[in-house]
């Protein structure tokens, strides 16, 4: 009965991590897209902007890039929460791909967290850049979400690297008997 239901929670945890990981690109990228290429007009009427000329395609570009590091970890991230979901559902609890599948989340928490602080410390700069007066500087900006994410991020591939020493004894005490 218990590891019924938990194959049960897992299947829906599983679920709702496949809605969220169609549903997040579009969503985000549908807000990057524009912003940096398809819409000039964003851009250039943003209240930060005070330049006349055309905004050159290296700002859209790194602009992108900065905002895609975060959003491809995020998509890792739940694609490897699948995975842990799955492996849950059939059963292994104490596995080495359960170890891998949890470091590897704590990696990419890590990773979108740092990458959405970092995004908001460049994107008034980037989107000021080409200012002649009232240009922004780069600055730590950061929102309490992303330094727990971060810290998340190092909680639980720290925990994955505990848990992987219990799986070390555990095969090693089933190898001795």
């Amino acid at each position: 009965m218990k590891e019924r239901s938990i194959a049960v929670l897992s299947a829906l945890c599983m679920a709702g991590s496949v809605i969220f990981m169609l549903y997040y690109p579009y969503r985000v990228l549908s807000e990057v897209i524009p912003f940096a290429f398809t819409q000039p007009d964003l851009w250039e009427n943003h209240w930060l902007v005070k330049y006349e000329g055309d905004i050159p395609f290296f700002l859209r570009f790194g602009y992108f890039i900065l905002w895609l590091v975060p959003i491809i970890a995020t998509i890792c991230m739940t694609a490897i929460a699948i995975h842990f979901f799955n492996l849950f559902r059939q059963g292994m609890y104490f596995d080495f791909r359960i170890v891998r599948d949890i470091q590897l989340l704590g990696i990419c928490s890590f990773v979108a967290g740092a990458g959405v602080m970092l995004g908001y410390s460049l994107s008034n700069w980037l989107i000021a850049y080409m200012n002649t007066v009232d240009r922004q500087g780069i600055h730590f900006g950061y929102d309490p979400t992303e330094v727990s994410l971060v810290l998340t991020g190092l909680g639980l591939y720290l925990g994955g690297w505990i848990l992987k020493s219990v799986v070390l004894q555990d095969q090693e005490n089933r190898e001795f008997v």
